[in-house]
């Protein structure tokens, strides 16, 4: 009777927990997935008109009057003011969209055009590590599918929300009574096996002869022969493989290649992105193509290029590649082209 007892324990507990599970985070999940999903079937303008209103009533955004743009044309880029700031709102409509760097950088080229101070990006998809640590840099904050139907949902049609929080709710009762069977097999499996346990007789330990004499004490062996002779020479081979190790390495890979595959090609071109945006003074560095290197800074164009070809001439198939320097902020100067070596 016990054991049945304590399986019936584990069978309600586990069912409790499971439970708490679905109906709670992974009820709010289902609820939004549906949700984002119906909300990439909308047209484009209603999707817009939703943003806008959810912008201003509950992040406090407020639209700046223009002539070029009324209300009733909806854009997917357009101004709002923040704070009393210029704000650059863009929209990206879809499930399908996986922003990255190249994305984020040409958002932040449209803020420095529109003059804005900073810039929002909304979508329904998802933005990757690299384009979020970019964003920062460039004062674009991020709305993506996690946090977007929070904002919406209480500005979405009616039958859309509905539809959602039903879609949810059949999915949960769904998913509790498979987990209902699952909890009731498994106590009945923790049952039996405690069962079976407790009717099995206890086995007797044999009885171990014991020798009266004490044993002789085991004398040492000096390590002799070829085994010795390989233990002294250990230690010295580990240090000349140390001394004769690669002495071009970047977090492990060879950057003397001078003429990489694709792949490795690609590894440089990112560890070369990631050293120049870790520089003082310089914010950024994105590959526009295999020769082209777009480099956002704020010290003149002396100073950066000495901080950039250090790094670039590691490489010995980059040392050549055309350098972007971008104008700094607020400085009324042209887009500069350099090149580290030409040879």
């Amino acid at each position: 009777m016990l054991s049945w007892l304590i399986a019936l324990v584990l069978a309600i507990g586990c069912f409790a927990l499971i439970t708490a599970w679905l109906w709670l985070p992974a009820r709010s999940r289902i609820e939004r997935e549906r949700g984002l999903a119906d909300l990439a079937d909308m047209h484009w303008r209603d999707f817009v008109h939703i943003i806008r209103r959810a912008l201003i009533e509950k992040r406090g955004l407020s639209e700046i009057a223009s002539g070029e743009q009324s209300p009733g044309e909806p854009r997917a880029d357009w101004l709002m003011l923040e704070n009393g700031q210029p704000c650059l709102i863009s929209c990206k409509h879809g499930l399908s969209y996986r922003i990255g760097e190249a994305a984020v950088v040409e958002l932040g080229t449209k803020i420095r055009l529109a003059g804005a101070s900073s810039g929002l990006l909304v979508t329904q998809g998802s933005v990757a590590r690299e384009g979020r640590e970019l964003a920062t840099r460039h004062r674009i904050d991020i709305i993506d599918g996690p946090q977007l139907w929070p904002l919406v949902r209480p500005y979405v049609p009616s039958e859309l929300e509905n539809a959602a929080a039903d879609h949810a709710k059949r999915a949960s009762i769904r998913r509790t009574g498979i987990a209902a069977l699952g909890c009731l097999t498994l106590g009945l499996v923790i049952g039996l096996g405690l069962l079976g346990h407790s009717e099995q007789p206890p086995s007797r330990s044999p009885q171990v002869a014991v020798n009266s004499q004490p044993a002789s004490p085991a004398q040492p062996r000096l390590a002799t022969g070829p085994a010795a002779g390989d233990a002294q020479q250990e230690a010295p081979d580990k240090t000349a493989a140390q001394q004769h190790s690669p002495p071009s390495l970047v977090d492990g890979i060879d950057t003397s290649v001078e003429d990489p595959g694709p792949e490795l090609l690609r590894r440089y071109q990112q560890q070369v992105s990631r050293l120049l945006a870790g520089t003082e003074g310089l914010h950024s560095a994105i590959w526009m193509t295999q020769t082209t290197l777009i480099v956002d800074r704020a010290v003149d164009e002396v100073q950066a290029m000495a901080l950039i070809c250090p790094v670039l001439k590691r490489y010995p198939s980059l040392r050549t590649v055309r350098v972007q320097l971008n104008p700094r902020i607020g400085v009324q100067e042209p887009v500069r082209w350099r090149q580290c070596s030409t040879i």
